[in-house]
């Protein structure tokens, strides 16, 4: 009996270390986990550029974080990230300075993503939207 039972504690720790055998496990990273260019076009202002972002994403399963250098805006200078993904997509908002801009997107290959993104009126982005395009390094 108590060889049975170490024997079950064994085999307990070691899939509990390799994620369970079956799912990807909570512990592993994601296809969007890396360091990431991401530029955005403003649709309300002839697709000029909006802003760019630069910066570490972390996925863990189905959460996505991280924090984000800002450019080409006067909203803000960094932004943090808080998120979703499911599969090669992505719903992500980033607070620019106490303002949410929602990101959404897929993969379109191991290194880049596209999508669009939206700021609600009021504040500094004041109801801007458009496309952005990203590419991990």
């Amino acid at each position: 009996m108590r060889n049975r039972m170490l024997l079950a504690a064994a085999l307990t720790w070691l899939l509990a270390s390799c994620g369970g055998g079956s799912g990807s496990g909570s512990g592993s990273n994601g296809p969007f986990t890396g360091n990431w260019q991401i530029g955005a076009s403003s649709s309300l202002h002839d697709n000029v550029q909006a802003f760019n972002l630069s910066g570490a994403l972390q996925q863990t399963s189905n959460s996505i974080s991280g924090e984000m250098s800002v450019s080409g805006s006067p909203c803000a200078t960094s932004a943090s990230v808080l998120g979703t993904a499911t599969g090669n997509a992505l719903n992500v908002q980033l607070n620019f300075n106490g303002q949410t801009v929602n990101l959404e997107g897929q993969l379109t290959s191991p290194t880049s993503a596209l999508g669009t993104w939206q700021a609600p009126a009021g504040g500094c982005e004041d109801g801007d939207f458009g496309d952005w395009s990203g590419t991990k390094q």
